[in-house]
């Protein structure tokens, strides 16, 4: 992860082997950010991120959720547990 401060501006950039996910407030300095390391390396642009490192993330009316559904169904199927009958929790989730 790398954070950089310009002036009053904040943006990350959490990078893993290929993967990138740039998030801030300043789509200017974000779009110069992007135009910079697109003449150095050959990059996609995917203005909307919906799975990033396993993690789901979307919006709700509450606001933004992070959720790892769709990688435990992954691993239960890898495993071969998705045959598998559920059982409910005996605690409060």
């Amino acid at each position: 992860m790398f954070v950089c401060h310009h002036r009053s501006y904040i943006f990350s950039l959490l990078l893993y082997v290929d993967d990138m996910l740039l998030s801030g407030y300043n789509l200017t300095l974000i779009h110069k950010f992007i135009a910079t390391l697109s003449t150095q390396f050959a990059m996609k642009d995917i203005i909307d991120i919906y799975y990033f490192l396993g993690v789901q993330l979307g919006c709700a009316s509450i606001g933004p959720f992070l959720s790892q559904n769709k990688y435990t169904s992954d691993v239960l199927k890898k495993i071969h547990f998705h045959t598998h009958k559920s059982v409910h929790t005996p605690c409060v989730s």
